[in-house]
């Protein structure tokens, strides 16, 4: 992402990790989509900002998936299946670590709402 107009490296996994779209935004980038370091097209969900540091869950997603979402047909929650990527950002929007989890083991408070429509 970019933070005070510096542009960071790209990550080996997440690629830039910069917004493609932003699907909900206030104040900053609630949902959205990127590209991953492979090309792919994948969504975020803002679990968690604190003052230090921000935390998202992102997946890939499918291009019908994603009009589903903008067309108000498919809850965000939904596209979180198999597995998520764990992501915090620094207070920069430097990415501090990234794992990957299994969505099961994710506690429900973390993931998106289970009625939340874009």
């Amino acid at each position: 992402m970019k933070k005070n107009g510096q542009k960071l490296l790209p990550h080996p996994i997440l690629g830039s990790f910069e917004p493609i779209e932003d699907l909900l935004y206030h104040d900053c980038p609630y949902v959205f989509t990127f590209r991953d370091a492979e090309e792919r097209l994948a969504i975020a969900y803002l679990s968690a900002m604190e003052k230090q540091s921000s935390h998202y869950f992102a997946v890939r997603i499918e291009d019908k998936e994603l009009d589903e979402l903008k067309e108000g047909n498919l809850a965000l929650r939904r596209v979180f299946r198999d597995w998520a990527w764990d992501i915090t950002l620094d207070e920069n929007a430097a990415i501090v670590s990234v794992r990957q989890r299994l969505v099961p083991e994710i506690a429900a408070a973390d993931l998106p709402p289970a009625d939340l429509y874009l």
